[in-house]
């Protein structure tokens, strides 16, 4: 399903899903393309619709194991996810949570698309 020393992000309520690249995080590649797919069935995108569609949002990441790795979403990305008020899993230490964005332990990851777009 994934692959090994990759993040996989699923919307587990629509299907969707996500891969990170070098220039975004696959959390924001994820919503974008679930308001993609929205505005593609609706006139209109509205934030229920949008939190309708993310219900839970399963974040994965394999070490080079095999096992379970840390997917704590970065900075931004909990923020936008914070902002559509959706259910978060992840994995945190060697256990998985499942809670709102609001709730989630601090994260201090950054992005490096993020880095790059901060200094300036």
């Amino acid at each position: 399903m994934a692959k090994i020393n990759s993040k996989l992000l699923t919307a587990c309520s629509y299907g969707a899903s996500a891969q990170n690249t070098h220039e975004l995080c696959a959390e924001r590649r994820l919503l974008a393309q679930v308001k993609r797919q929205l505005q593609k069935k609706q006139a209109r995108v509205t934030l229920s619709r949008f939190r309708r569609a993310l219900s839970t949002v399963r974040i994965e990441r394999l070490r080079a194991d095999g096992t379970w790795g840390c997917s704590l979403p970065c900075v931004m990305c909990r923020r936008v996810l914070e902002q559509m008020d959706v259910c978060v899993e992840c994995v945190v230490g060697d256990e998985w949570i499942k809670c709102r964005a609001a709730d989630l332990p601090e994260s201090t990851v950054t992005a490096f698309a993020d880095l790059a777009r901060w200094k300036k």
